[in-house]
């Protein structure tokens, strides 16, 4: 399933504020050009936007990442609700972050690293 993307025809429309006086543009309208310093001189234009890839020439390529991931080692806590939610058990070299208001149940993660010394 391999496509090539190019960005021809993906034309975005974009509003910005020209100056009359020096042709500087801004993102939004302003009472002043901040390029020359005239007063009123900010006019609403729209651009069309074409974007482009990152490496200029390039289209994007596509492909499938079925068969790409190999199943993680996991390290089963022992508290099957939490290991359902972890994704069916601790990951080596994971981070997890438990935070929520208190009397949830974030000190079962005291339970985990109980259980989890006791194997070791």
């Amino acid at each position: 399933m391999e496509n090539a993307i190019g960005f021809e025809g993906m034309k975005k429309l974009k509003r910005v504020y020209a100056c009359q006086t020096c042709g500087a543009t801004f993102p939004k309208w302003m009472g002043r050009c901040d390029a020359c310093g005239s007063w009123n001189a900010l006019v609403e234009e729209i651009e069309e936007v074409t974007p482009s890839p990152s490496i200029p020439g390039k289209s994007l390529e596509l492909c499938s990442l079925e068969g790409t991931f190999s199943p993680l080692d996991r390290l089963l806590s022992g508290l099957e609700e939490f290991d359902r939610v972890c994704g069916g058990g601790i990951v080596a070299g994971s981070v997890l972050l438990l935070g929520g208001e208190p009397g949830i149940g974030k000190s079962t993660l005291l339970q985990i690293l109980s259980r989890l010394s006791q194997r070791r």
